[in-house]
């Protein structure tokens, strides 16, 4: 450690670290971490998406992305009552999911982000929403759906998972393919990379499920982007229909 850092350490602090080194054991980075490689180290555990992240840095795909005119921009949400709301905006290129905006906002309803969305001059395409979109609201007994669609927001309803851990390998297996705006994302790239397990301090483990804070909205949206992607791929290739030379002949008759 004095290597590492350049200090030098008194008999006291020696003892400290050793005594705390025996009582914490693997946990001693986790608590006290001595050197910025073992505080980003530390920083990478529990998160989902480390492995897939460092991939997208590697290959430097996190840079400018520009909008592509030609191309449809689908949207991706994660939908707050009394929370964030969460929209991804994405193209679908070839086979490159190119991430060219994020936008968040909280306490806001929505006719402010179909004015969000009338403010990007974007060409969209699908709008994909979370389940939870078709609940039904007391006050006024509609869903938000159908107050989307009376905005003009029609969205596609990606079905619940089963499963957190389906969504979110699904995410993983998408992230592949994925270009990000290094500017118009970086808000949402920086919750991406920070989503993790929930710490059990009890047991001193991970446990299997997602921690809710303010990485929680951007990174389900992100989900419902993976679990909805087919809704948009599919729509790209659509299988001809087989027609033999007597149809064709037929036709040209004007039959």
């Amino acid at each position: 450690m004095e290597k590492a850092v350049e200090i030098k350490l008194d008999r006291q602090q020696r003892f400290w670290y050793m005594n705390k080194l025996n009582t914490l054991g693997e946990d001693m980075k986790r608590e006290h971490p001595s050197t910025p490689e073992e505080a980003f180290e530390q920083s990478m555990e529990g998160t989902y998406f480390s492995q897939q992240f460092l991939k997208i840095r590697q290959d430097k795909r996190i840079c400018k992305v520009p909008y592509e005119p030609s191309y449809e921009v689908h949207t991706a949400w994660d939908l707050g009552v009394n929370d964030v709301t969460a929209i991804w905006f994405w193209q679908l290129v070839g086979k490159e999911v190119r991430l060219i905006d994020y936008y968040q906002n909280h306490g806001e309803g929505l006719v402010f982000y179909r004015d969000i969305l009338d403010e990007k001059e974007y060409r969209f395409g699908k709008h994909l929403g979370p389940h939870d979109i078709m609940v039904r609201e007391l006050g006024t007994g509609k869903s938000r759906l159908e107050t989307a669609q009376s905005l003009g927001i029609h969205f596609e309803v990606v079905p619940r998972v089963e499963k957190k851990s389906d969504s979110i390998q699904a995410a993983r297996s998408l992230l592949a393919t994925c270009w990000f705006d290094e500017e118009r994302c970086d808000e949402g790239v920086v919750y991406l990379e920070s989503y993790r397990k929930e710490w059990d301090a009890k047991h001193g483990t991970w446990k299997k499920t997602p921690r809710h804070d303010e990485s929680s909205n951007a990174s389900d949206a992100f989900q419902t982007l993976a679990m909805g992607f087919d809704k948009v791929s599919r729509k790209r290739f659509v299988k001809p229909t087989r027609v033999n030379s007597r149809d064709r002949w037929r036709a040209s008759l004007g039959f």
